[in-house]
């Protein structure tokens, strides 16, 4: 596809994209995001879809339906789990230098550190079991048995420890935030 077709259809697709964003995640700046990534991704898969009209009206709306999944997933996720960049969820990067995502914007990457940061002097306050719960499970994404084993307890104690250890967090987050 060259510019002269991406940009005849762009107003079209931007409509549809933002629409179908819309009424899936009830958010107008959410639905404008997505519909602007819907678009970046069609320009760079215009290669694939040779100009077809059909094809790329079926493209934007499955990458529409998609990216307001993902939207609504990491809605879901736990506060907690929203400030940690790394760990549990996440093919974000590891805990000892974490690497971030291409497609971040610095604003997304500075906001990151600063989470980063928060969540690190948090777990410093933290008592020394509740840290290494906290972090075999969001940092080595061992599962409780495996941590029961290493803590010499049983995972209902560690469901206890990771829960307390999480609200614990959540506590000191708000006092440092």
């Amino acid at each position: 596809m060259d510019s002269n077709t991406y940009i005849e259809i762009v107003p079209e697709i931007r409509c549809l994209a933002a629409s179908e964003a819309l009424r899936l995640l009830q958010n107008t700046e959410d639905a404008d995001d997505v519909a602007q990534d819907v678009l970046l991704k069609l320009w760079e898969c215009r290669d694939y879809l040779h100009g077809d009209r059909g094809r790329m009206m079926a493209f934007a709306r499955t990458t529409t339906h998609n990216l307001c999944l993902d939207r609504l997933k990491s809605r879901r996720r736990s506060p907690f789990l929203r400030l940690w960049p790394w760990g549990n969820d996440g093919d974000d990067g590891e805990a000892a230098g974490h690497e971030w995502p291409t497609l971040d914007t610095p604003q997304r990457r500075l906001e990151m550190e600063e989470a980063d940061g928060i969540v690190r002097q948090a777990l410093e306050r933290l008592p020394y079991k509740w840290r290494t719960v906290i972090v075999m499970r969001n940092v080595d994404e061992m599962d409780f048995g495996e941590i029961a084993a290493i803590m010499g307890t049983t995972e209902g104690a560690v469901r206890v420890i990771l829960s307390r250890a999480r609200a614990r967090m959540m506590e000191v987050v708000r006092s440092l935030g």
